[in-house]
């Protein structure tokens, strides 16, 4: 049977999968393997959260055997085996660890590791929990082909050579530091005597060359230790933004700009306790020893009075680790739901202004500002507090050797000379020490840090492949048997979809708001993966394409479409940035796409700037200019979700005549049914299956679905 070990906090990256954080934690605990982002890669998110039911079904997946209950009160789970899984407050998971007279260990995936009164506990407790029996379990052992290596390890395996000089020049320094408190005993016992005083000239030169060379040598690591940084920075961030813009648009759906952005500001933290507290742990340890020894030849008494104050200073600073990240953890998240707020906030003032909520945002930000003030004070007070007494030990140390080495020089088993070496090499010994420990509690820290780009960095993306196809004419693009849902444990979105478009046709898409029409062309463009059945292009899974491919033979005109911080020009070449601008291209599209009377009255034209978020624009204006930018790139197949939504009768039918006369294959979720009905093909759906095809004049005929939704005034507004 499996050994347990100790619980761990895993925060909820998604605002509803607290139920899957719980059974991460809880999988974690009993050593299965089940890591967050493999669990939510497998079973996805319901929009609505999980329930005990589901979380109950993935444990049995996982070989572990549950049991879903009601009780009456919260005191009565004492007599339950921990750890279990609690329903709270109505509308959230929460792990329970352990329970004690007047309070409870609670782990929760939005707020952290918390201890509750029992008060508190009782209020929140919604009577519903989730246990588990190791005994009747059947868990699945897994076999590991090894452990893969944490991506700053490899960062920094792939500067050894940077590395190793580092350790070189600190060790230098180290032994420079070294030879002074022996330098000392020397100076005091030797040229104290008349008959030494030739020497003076000479050992004054002597310090002055080690002056020198010990400035040169802290100059060198200063230099190394910044190059370094650099590289590391530069590594680290390319890393997470590489993976983070090539992750599924899954996994954007339900988080927060805000979190994302705290995330990514979080390798400062990261380099800063790396690069400048790697080459120090390194040579503290080795140079522990050497002074140990030292000391030893000494004296043993003084030696043993030196390292009980190392190992008091270890363990107190243990403690103080221990006590700082629990309170960390915490604090990171509240400072990521302040970032969510503050982007929301900024994002949405207009809307925010508009209806007059800016103080009920502000309140919603001052108490989670609150909370993150309170946890920073706490930490600090934890680190006055633990932290204070190493530096104190510190401080005491020298006053102690001398007191007691003053006994040992009367009975004349030490020197003034060898006392004052001792003491030196002591101090030398105990920096270390606290050093080292300083570290420890850094390094603690750093896994917090790291958990938190681990959302990011673990979460699989779309890996490139090699031998893929890239130079070909889309002759057909399909659907085979396709369903799609954002969970195992949610019906389809879509579902039964069969469907083969061929080069040059003009389809459109119709039917109610939520009948599925936006997830069918985001399966189509690429940006969904089937959940069953298969994207075929040219009758071949769409996975044998590349990302150029796609690139270059696919545009995809959004529902909401988005412009950049640039110019107008630049957004609407947006993805021909490496190849020459066509001028006779870009004029083309500027007068089909109906912004030319838009660019003339700008103040400098193409070259005008283009607020973030394009707010300098109105909505009509934003799609006017996607659109643009899909007729500049002219791909050989064409898709648009509803991309005339904000615009006028007149200029939509400019738009949407070119389209139809242009030859490429175009996909269309269309907004007004009047300017389809030219097209060779409608598809109307409805609760997520096609449920007829045809020509608009085929299907008025049928008088079915089509008909009826096309023959009313309001069908118009919601389709």
């Amino acid at each position: 049977m499996n050994t347990l070990r100790k619980l761990k906090h895993i925060e909820q990256g998604e605002h509803s999968e607290c139920g899957l954080a719980c059974i991460a934690m809880v999988l974690q605990y009993y050593k299965i393997e089940g890591k967050l982002s493999g669990l939510r890669n497998k079973y996805g998110v319901p929009k609505g959260g999980f329930t005990l039911l589901h979380l109950s079904k993935i444990a049995q997946d996982y070989g572990l055997h549950s049991k879903g209950m009601k009780v009456s009160s919260f005191e009565s789970l004492k007599q339950v085996s921990f750890p279990l899984i609690a329903f709270w407050k109505n509308k959230h998971f929460v792990v329970i660890a352990k329970i004690r007279k007047d309070k409870a260990l609670i782990l929760d995936p939005a707020s952290g590791k918390l201890w509750l009164p029992l008060n508190e506990c009782i209020q929140y407790f919604s009577g519903f929990i989730l246990t588990f029996d190791l005994n009747q379990s059947e868990i699945k052992t897994k076999t590991h082909k090894g452990k893969e290596k944490n991506y700053a390890i490899n960062i920094l395996l792939n500067k050894k050579g940077t590395i190793l000089t580092l350790l070189f020049v600190a060790l230098l320094t180290q032994i420079i530091g070294a030879l002074i408190p022996m330098t000392n005993q020397w100076l005091v016992d030797q040229l104290s005597t008349a008959t030494q005083q030739k020497y003076y000239t000479f050992i004054g030169i002597s310090i002055g060359v080690c002056l020198v060379l010990f400035y040169l040598l802290q100059l060198l690591r200063g230099r190394l230790i910044t190059y370094f940084q650099t590289y590391f920075d530069d590594a680290i961030m390319s890393r997470f933004i590489y993976n983070l813009i090539n992750l599924p648009i899954t996994f954007f759906m339900n988080r927060s700009t805000g979190d994302l952005i705290f995330r990514s500001n979080l390798n400062v933290y990261i380099r800063q306790i790396l690069t400048q507290r790697l080459v120090t742990i390194i040579t503290d340890c080795l140079f522990l020893f050497v002074y140990l020894f030292i000391m030893i030849q000494y004296s043993v008494q003084l030696t043993i009075i030196t390292v009980v104050f190392a190992c008091i200073i270890v363990i107190v600073s243990i403690l103080n680790a221990k006590k700082v990240k629990e309170v960390t953890d915490s604090e990171l998240i509240e400072q990521s739901k302040v970032q969510k707020i503050v982007t929301e906030m900024v994002e949405g003032i207009e809307t925010i202004k508009s209806i007059h909520v800016g103080n009920q945002f502000y309140d919603k930000w001052k108490i989670h500002f609150n909370k993150q003030l309170e946890l920073t004070q706490k930490k600090n007070m934890i680190m006055v507090f633990l932290g204070n007494i190493p530096v104190s030990l510190q401080f005491i140390l020298p006053i102690t050797l001398v007191w007691v080495g003053i006994y040992y020089v009367n009975i004349n088993q030490l020197t003034l000379g060898e006392l004052l070496g001792i003491n030196t090499i002591a101090l030398s010994f105990i920096t270390p020490v606290v050093s080292l420990a300083n570290s420890y509690t850094e390094l603690v820290l750093l896994s917090s840090y790291f958990s938190k780009l681990e959302e990011v960095t673990d979460t699989k993306g779309n890996e490139p492949m090699s031998n893929l196809i890239e130079n070909t004419s889309i002759n057909s693009i399909g659907l085979q048997g396709v369903e799609y849902k954002y969970s195992t444990f949610e019906a389809p979105i879509v579902k039964n979809i069969n469907l083969k478009i061929l080069k040059g046709q003009k389809v459109a898409i119709v039917g109610k708001s939520g009948s599925g029409k936006s997830t069918l062309l985001k399966l189509l463009s690429g940006l969904l993966e089937p959940t069953n059945g298969q994207l075929t292009i040219n009758s071949k899974d769409a996975a044998c394409y590349s990302n150029s491919f796609y690139e270059q033979k696919i545009g995809v005109v959004n529902q909401h479409p988005y412009i950049f911080n640039m110019s107008v020009k630049d957004n609407i070449v947006l993805n021909n940035y490496q190849e020459p601008k066509d001028n006779a291209r870009l004029e083309q599209a500027i007068i089909y796409s109906d912004i030319l009377d838009i660019v003339q009255g700008l103040p400098l034209g193409l070259l005008t700037q283009v607020s973030e978020g394009g707010e300098n624009f109105s909505g009509g204006q934003r799609q006017k200019i996607s659109i643009a930018r899909a007729i500049y790139k002219n791909p050989e197949l064409l898709i648009m979700d509803e991309p005339t939504s904000s615009l006028d009768n007149i200029s939509e039918e400019k738009i949407m005549n070119y389209l139809i006369r242009n030859d490429q294959t175009l996909i269309v979720a269309a907004h007004r049914l009047n300017t389809i009905c030219n097209f060779d093909r409608i598809i109307v759906m409805n609760e997520g299956e096609i449920v007829e095809e045809g020509t608009h004049y085929e299907l008025i005929n049928q008088r079915g679905y089509y008909y009826n939704i096309y023959s009313t005034e309001e069908a118009k507004e919601f389709i």
